[in-house]
């Protein structure tokens, strides 16, 4: 990812790399350098032990990489061998690489660390295939045990059982968010609330613009779907008039296609006040701020009505686990460390760039937004902007109380995309979209659900 030139040399290849990295200051720092390639025969290799890293896909996350190229450098007994699964994916099927590893998993070949995006990491997490993290977190005085991370991130990663299977060094934040005047404070948010504040728009308003039927089931998943699942007890109450008012809610209130030929623009939606609600995904502090503006700081963060637990939700960039099988634990725990560190994480695109799990880069990302600058003639300089419909939009530095929103809006979401189960989504989708087509009512679909998962959750006991 580092190399720019790539030139042929006598047995091998002469390559010119460049590493980007912001300081907690925010000045950009550059390093260029040679790097020379040789090939070697496999015993010819440098006679560390090889601890085996998998990946399904071919993209490495920026930290994960850059933690591997420093714990290949630095570490004299122990090297990371990246094992690509990616190869097995074809046209049509980019999860096949996935399944062949997770085949290999299940059936006793675990690598010792790998990367689980787009993998069903709970079926691991029940079966004991993977380590808890927190013992060595913990024990890291070094990083600063718990403290030293974004705490409710991991908080919300965390298995039923307590336990912390993956770590990741990125996160963003879904979110449903509306006006404060139409929907309230987002206290006991409702099915009946919402149809009252549509009712309160104007005629044609949208419940959530430029979204679809299936577009809802997958953003509702993150908000309410486990709602129907006690993994605790192993049962499941999707037979319920509740979960019928949430398939639903998804049919009457959003169109089984986008129409492609009608303007999309959301934000444009909200100012015009022909949407009640605003639904994405914030990256940066960037997204805060944008709804901060077209909200003039009335905005709700109401969730998704009838959602039992928080009212946002951790969505998670690159995670590595850990085999509980691996023989060499504490040398892979120096490597995944190395994910959670400053260092790492200030390199991976600089303070705005993402919302990053290590505290003290996340501290300075909110210090640096909440701090003014002017210029010489005493004018405040805008942090950054967008466009909306053509007009630009300048953000300045955050005030007290925005801040304050900000943090509270961390400190108060407690789910995550772990633990989330590919399989109850899919059995959810099929059977919605019976309801949806009309094959079926709301309750032959809500028993259909209950049946289906039942036999799931019983064949994983």
């Amino acid at each position: 990812q580092s190399l720019s030139t790539v030139l042929p040399m006598d047995g091998g290849l002469s390559c010119i790399n460049s590493e980007y990295s912001v300081d907690t200051a925010g000045n950009s720092n550059y390093k260029w350098g040679i790097t020379a390639l040789k090939r070697y025969e496999g015993t010819e290799v440098d006679g560390k032990t090889i601890l085996t890293m998998a990946v399904a896909y071919d993209q490495i996350d920026d930290s994960i990489y850059k933690a591997m190229l420093k714990f290949n450098r630095t570490n004299p007994e122990y090297r990371i061998e990246v094992k690509d699964y990616s190869g097995y994916s074809v046209a049509g099927d980019a999860f096949a690489g996935a399944s062949v590893l997770n085949t290999e998993i299940i059936s006793g070949k675990a690598p010792d660390v790998f990367i689980t995006d787009g993998m069903d990491s709970s079926v691991y997490a029940d079966r004991g295939i993977l380590e808890d993290l927190w013992p060595y977190i913990d024990a890291d005085k070094e990083l600063g045990g718990r403290e030293a991370l974004v705490e409710p991130v991991f908080n919300a990663m965390q298995h039923r059982s307590g336990a912390l299977y993956e770590i990741t060094p990125t996160f963003q934040i879904y979110y449903i968010v509306g006006n404060s005047d139409v929907v309230g404070d987002g206290s006991d948010w409702t099915f009946d609330k919402f149809k009252s504040a549509l009712a309160s728009m104007p005629d044609g308003c949208a419940a959530i613009s430029g979204t679809s039927r299936l577009n809802m089931l997958y953003h509702g998943a993150r908000f309410r779907l486990y709602d129907f699942v006690d993994w605790e007890k192993g049962t499941c109450s999707f037979d319920t008039q509740e979960f019928e008012d949430y398939l639903t809610f998804i049919r009457d209130y959003f169109p089984a296609e986008i129409d492609w030929s009608q303007p999309l623009y959301k934000e444009e939606k909200v100012i015009s006040g022909e949407t009640l609600l605003y639904s994405g995904a914030m990256f940066n502090l960037d997204g805060f701020q944008t709804i901060s503006s077209l909200y003039k700081g009335k905005e709700s963060f109401v969730g998704w009505p009838g959602a039992k637990n928080s009212r946002c939700h951790f969505g998670l960039g690159s995670r590595i686990a850990m085999s509980s099988a691996s023989e060499h634990k504490e040398a892979v725990w120096e490597f995944m460390r190395l994910v959670l560190t400053e260092e790492i994480q200030l390199e991976d695109g600089g303070l705005q760039s993402y919302f990053h799990t290590n505290k003290k880069v996340f501290d300075a990302m909110l210090d640096d937004r909440c701090t003014p600058e002017y210029d010489s003639t005493g004018k405040e300089i805008p942090k950054s902007a967008i466009y909306i419909d053509g007009t630009r939009i300048e953000f300045y530095a955050m005030t007290p109380e925005q801040r304050s929103e900000f943090l509270s809006l961390i400190e108060n979401t407690t789910s995550s995309d772990c633990g989330d189960d590919g399989s109850i989504f899919e059995i959810v989708t099929e059977e919605a979209n019976a309801f949806f087509d009309g094959k079926q009512d709301a309750k032959k679909a809500a028993e259909a659900v209950q049946s289906r998962v039942t036999i799931y959750m019983n064949e994983k006991k």
